[in-house]
């Protein structure tokens, strides 16, 4: 690869003019890249990453060569930017015969111009938004996954380096709780509502089905998460669905809460005390 500041010349869409100093003694090979992505509704982020390698015709090294060394690097990679977690698959790749006619110089140089080979490489970039807290459900949910799966790292809960590589058998989760229903049953002194949680579970290509499957299995045998003043969350449904990049997981839980007292509910709440003489006396 070509230096440009006694760094690797990669670059972000452009790169810089050919007759600036900070050049190495070759400008080839290189490599400049774009990213374009878009929010969806959920936190769920969808694009693409190209990047394009660049080489001479008459220099020892082709795109080809340099190209399955990329994709070895990115394909699979998990990259996290704050609150935004992105996963790269590799889709794709095409040759540039040439650029066109273009010069791949600034100045103008006598005699032949050597010929600017490429090959762009595509990768999708899909990625979920973390929440800003986690909510009674999701950390209970969360403690859950500590407890029982080892093989899972937490989103949020767990300190991701900003270029992971999941092991094999090994998977990512992050929790989103969907509005809550209340329910029609009530009891006393407490309201029945159910919660829902959208799970997104990242694992090396192939794997995420037999990792998601056995989560679900585990999660049914114990039928509730424990929230955190130890009222039970009752798992009444869960599916999944597999996906290339991230599987989906959907798991509904029934848990009681107090109601509040606007809510205009008769719950038989305690108004009056009724003590005797000597119990008064011994106040």
């Amino acid at each position: 690869m070509a230096s440009f500041g006694e760094k690797p010349a990669v670059f972000f869409q452009n790169a810089p003019s050919d007759l600036l100093k900070n050049w190495g003694e070759e400008q080839f090979p290189r490599i400049d890249y774009l990213i374009d992505k878009e929010n969806s509704p959920f936190g769920i982020t969808r694009g693409v990453l190209k990047v394009n390698i660049w080489c001479l015709d008459e220099g020892g090294f082709l795109p080809e060569h340099i190209a399955p060394l990329v994709i070895q690097q990115l394909h699979g990679l998990i990259i996290t930017a704050g609150r935004e977690i992105s996963y790269l698959s590799w889709q794709k790749d095409y040759l540039h015969k040439d650029i066109s006619g273009k010069s791949l110089f600034s100045s103008n140089r006598a005699g032949r111009e050597p010929t600017g080979l490429g090959v762009t490489l595509t990768f999708s970039l899909q990625g979920i938004w973390l929440d800003q807290g986690e909510t009674s459900l999701v950390t209970a949910a969360n403690d859950w996954i500590k407890e029982h799966c080892q093989n899972l790292l937490v989103a949020g809960r767990d300190d991701l380096p900003k270029a992971l590589r999941l092991q094999s058998g090994q998977g990512l989760i992050s929790w989103q709780q969907m509005p809550i229903s209340a329910l029609k049953k009530q009891s006393y002194g407490y309201s029945w509502v159910e919660g829902e949680l959208i799970g997104y579970l990242a694992t090396n290509e192939g794997e995420g089905a037999a990792i998601g499957e056995r989560l679900l299995a585990d999660l049914t045998l114990s039928g509730e998460v424990l929230l955190s003043d130890g009222t039970p969350g009752l798992l009444q449904q869960i599916h999944l669905k597999p996906g290339r990049e991230w599987c989906q997981i959907t798991a509904t839980f029934r848990y009681g809460v107090i109601p509040r007292e606007e809510s205009g509910a008769d719950y038989g709440m305690l108004n009056h005390i009724m003590l005797n003489e000597d119990e008064v006396k011994q106040l």
